[in-house]
């Protein structure tokens, strides 16, 4: 099967097995939930885009966290938008702030592709896609930090195979000169202040 999006498209992705493909092109956007199932294996197997989501447009890790970062370590908590309405007809029922995404197969953004995040360093969570297969970053990025607590890496993306930057450019702030890490763990998100 092969999705190609070049609109919006919100949610879960679940895909019979088989070499399937997701492509987000550019221009498209794709607001991710929890799952993107891909049907096959992924990995090191999967060649000429087989089992792969590829983002040339807008990823979107679920509801972005506000500019002003809230009190996480006193228990405030992040806000949603699930009683926007009837929740039929809401298409971010259930979407969270900080998401984790369990991709069955391979990430690949291409040099069009942007991609957001929420990031915290420290005890609290952050945006994550654990990827079964292995993640090829290009592009740009954007982080919204929710918490800075220590200085250790954050992960963006788990993988059993391997991550591989191919130049991926995170806005910096004032205060934080962001960099990628990759190796056979996956994609990090790592800084300088």
């Amino acid at each position: 099967d092969w999705i190609d999006n070049r609109g919006l498209l919100i949610g879960d992705v679940l895909l019979d097995a088989g070499d399937n493909r997701v492509r987000n092109a550019d221009g498209a956007s794709y607001i991710a939930r929890s799952t993107i199932d891909l049907g096959g294996t992924g990995g090191a197997e999967a060649v000429n885009g087989a089992n792969s989501f590829v983002n040339e447009g807008l990823f979107v890790m679920g509801l972005d966290a506000p500019r002003w970062p809230i009190d996480l370590h006193n228990g405030e908590v992040f806000t949603d938008q699930d009683g926007e309405g009837d929740p039929r007809e809401n298409m971010l029922f259930g979407s969270r702030v900080i998401e984790t995404v369990n991709l069955n197969g391979n990430f690949v953004q291409a040099g069009t592709g942007h991609m957001q995040f929420d990031v915290a360093y420290g005890v609290h969570p952050s945006d994550r896609v654990n990827v079964t297969g292995k993640a090829t970053v290009d592009g740009t990025a954007t982080v919204t930090l929710t918490s800075l607590a220590d200085s250790n890496p954050v992960t963006l993306f788990a993988t059993q195979i391997s991550g591989v930057d191919q130049g991926l450019e995170v806005e910096d702030t004032i205060a934080l000169d962001y960099r990628i890490i990759a190796d056979t763990g996956g994609i990090h998100l790592a800084y300088s202040s």
